[in-house]
């Protein structure tokens, strides 16, 4: 036999036995992941009893669930079947694709190892049930307007008279702001308490999806509005004490009852929302209203200079240009935060001076969208087909994070 057929020979051999080896071990590995994961699967089973199970039956909870079963048995049933070419002839033929293949596979089997601990996490917290509520972070109170206003809302959550509270005001005044700081109040105060963001879709069923979310109640597939009104009223039912927030209402045409909120207008249970649009919507029938007024002069200042950090002596090299241009937002808190976040850290009195001009620039725009108040939604929208109306309308500004 010639010498190159017998280097040959040997090295198939060695090459053989060498895949051979590391195929076994691919085997081993995935003999171990298999049994981690099928140990898991078993694990969240365990955890699901009958009534566990209903309550995990919540927007895409379920489904969630079935699909990690689904593909965690897809992945097992598919490293099995590579067990069936591990250490045969094939295995040599094809052994660096065999390799890969298995590699692979661990990988696969191992990350879905670790999003089974998301799965099972979901499950017991929603096991738990209903949270009491959470904190909020939000900013102290500024100005002796904001506070009298927040002491009469406190007073109004604690009187029983009154079960239905509108916060109502023009866009940036500070409803939010406010409500914030109702909410937290209200976790001393209540059993439950919850704060929902309106839908940007404001219709009975989106309002109901969002209500239903928070309240971890299960509409399963009905899509009919009366019967998933029935259901929320009977969850709120039966909860005791508690206290509902609901930011951002627009306008509707629908009611409490068409929703499922059946909170009375007297009673130990609060429904608190904030608005707009208080005349044409008919969610706030029986509501006691609360409107916010424009900060004062000397609030509007004071918050100013909170919010652009600024001590008293810095603000004397300035002249009275940082009480000016707190002037300019026209006591709407939300202008005058912009403002002052905008200057500050900016200590070059020509930049104020630039800052001062512009805004003023656009007081005139802004004083004739305070008087005549927020248009209505239909107008509005029939103004944004309108290409020169929407232009014409570009340097109003209107921005940051009170509301």
């Amino acid at each position: 036999m010639e010498p190159v057929a017998i280097i040959a020979g040997v090295w198939g051999i060695i090459a053989y036995f060498s895949e051979v080896f590391t195929l076994s071990r691919c085997k081993r590995i995935l003999e171990d992941e298999i049994e981690c994961l099928s140990s898991k699967m078993e694990d969240i089973k365990g955890e699901i009893s009958s009534n566990l199970c209903l309550q995990y039956k919540m927007q895409q909870g379920d489904d969630d669930l079935q699909c990690w079963n689904s593909k965690g048995q897809d992945l097992i049933t598919k490293a099995k079947s590579c067990f069936m070419d591990f250490g045969s002839l094939r295995s040599y033929l094809l052994g660096t694709k065999m390799k890969w293949d298995a590699i692979k596979l661990i990988s696969d089997l191992r990350c879905h190892f670790q999003a089974g601990d998301k799965v099972i996490k979901d499950i017991m917290s929603i096991a738990r049930g209903l949270s009491h509520g959470y904190h909020i972070p939000v900013k102290q109170v500024v100005g002796q307007e904001s506070s009298e206003t927040l002491a009469k809302l406190k007073l109004l959550l604690e009187d029983d008279e009154f079960g239905r509270i509108a916060i109502h005001g023009m866009e940036g005044i500070g409803k939010t702001f406010l409500m914030k700081h109702m909410h937290n109040y209200s976790l001393d105060k209540f059993e439950y308490v919850f704060w929902i963001s309106s839908p940007k879709d404001f219709t009975i069923k989106c309002v109901q999806d969002a209500v239903a979310y928070a309240l971890k109640c299960v509409f399963d597939n009905y899509d009919d509005l009366t019967q998933r009104a029935n259901m929320l009223s009977q969850t709120l039912a039966g909860l005791g004490k508690f206290a509902l927030f609901i930011d951002s209402v627009p306008e509707a045409d629908f009611s409490l009852k068409d929703i499922g909120i059946p909170i009375p207008a007297k009673g130990k249970c609060k429904l608190v929302l904030t608005t707009r649009f208080p005349a044409v919507c008919r969610m706030l029938h029986s509501f006691k209203t609360v409107t916010v007024k424009l900060l004062s002069g000397e609030d509007a200042y004071q918050l100013f200079k909170n919010e652009a950090r600024m001590g008293e002596r810095f603000v004397s090299t300035l002249g009275g240009m940082p009480q000016e241009l707190a002037e300019t937002g026209f006591g709407v808190p939300r202008k005058i935060v912009d403002l002052a976040t905008f200057m500050s850290g900016k200590d070059d009195p020509h930049e104020w001076r630039d800052a001062l001009h512009q805004s003023r620039s656009l007081g005139m725009k802004n004083k004739r969208l305070l008087i005549s108040g927020p248009e209505p939604e239909t107008k509005r929208q029939s103004k944004r087909q309108k290409k020169d109306t929407v232009l014409s309308h570009s340097s109003i500004v209107d921005c940051g994070t009170t509301s």
